[in-house]
């Protein structure tokens, strides 16, 4: 056997707060623009040149917005999967010594 991989269960563990802390803080900057932005209201005005900036933007803003949304989404999710690879790693290594121990001497 060449390669080994080695897991420091505790550290790998700390990474997952730290994920959706980054959510947290993605969906609040989020939050914190769109409510800027609605406040602003249609601030391009009622003219062709306001309206023609309006048809390119609103659609672009949408899009942006429900990308972030679901970005946050991924890293919580990404969270919940680094402390469930941790689960299993310690999982599989108990089950690992508890078979050798159970083995015996050879």
């Amino acid at each position: 056997m060449g390669d080994h991989l080695k897991v420091d269960i505790g550290t790998f563990r700390s990474y997952s707060p730290r994920f959706h802390e980054l959510a947290d803080q993605l969906s609040a900057a989020e939050l914190k623009l769109a409510g800027q932005l609605q406040g602003e209201g249609n601030c391009w005005g009622g003219d062709d040149v306001g309206q023609e900036f309006e048809q390119g933007y609103t659609p672009k803003a949408q899009i942006t917005f429900d990308n972030s949304t679901e970005h946050a989404k991924r890293l919580d999710r990404v969270g919940d999967a680094v402390t469930l690879m941790a689960d299993n790693i310690e999982n599989t290594e108990g089950g690992t010594v508890n078979s050798i121990e159970s083995s015996g001497p050879r």
